[in-house]
C-alpha cells in the first residue's frame, strides 16, 4: 500500500540539513525510498581576467566552483572571396578575447 500510495502523493518526509557538501537526504516515512539532492550556494559568474572570456562561480558554502565562456560577440560582418559576392561569409569577432566565428552564407537570387 506504502509504495502505491508515494506513487499517487509523493515521497513523504523532512528533508535533513545541507551537509559540508550542500547535499540533503529524505527518508521516506512511508516507503523506506531514500533521495539525495544538492543545493549549492552560488555566487554570480564573473570574468577570471580583463581580456578573456572565462567566467567562474563559487558556492558559498562548499566552495565548489563552475566555469563557462560567454563571449561578447560583434555584429555579424559579410566578406565574399568573389568580386560579384554571390558567395558570401558572415563573420563576427569577440570584443574581449578575439576569437572570431565565420559561417557560410548564400544569396538567394
Amino acid at each position: 500500500m506504502a509504495p502505491t500510495r508515494c506513487r499517487v502523493l509523493g515521497h513523504a518526509g523532512t528533508w535533513t540539513d545541507l551537509d559540508a557538501r550542500c547535499v540533503r537526504t529524505r527518508t521516506c516515512r512511508r516507503c523506506g525510498d531514500v533521495a539525495t539532492e544538492q543545493e549549492h550556494g552560488w555566487t554570480g559568474f564573473s570574468y577570471v581576467t580583463d581580456t578573456g572570456c572565462e567566467q567562474r562561480r563559487k558556492c558559498e558554502r562548499c566552495g565548489t566552483t563552475e566555469s563557462r565562456l560567454l563571449h561578447s560577440w560583434g555584429p555579424w560582418q559579410y566578406t565574399g572571396p568573389d568580386s560579384s559576392l554571390l558567395e558570401l561569409r558572415q563573420t563576427h569577432g569577440c570584443a574581449r578575447c578575439g576569437a572570431e566565428e565565420q559561417r557560410d552564407f548564400e544569396r538567394a537570387f
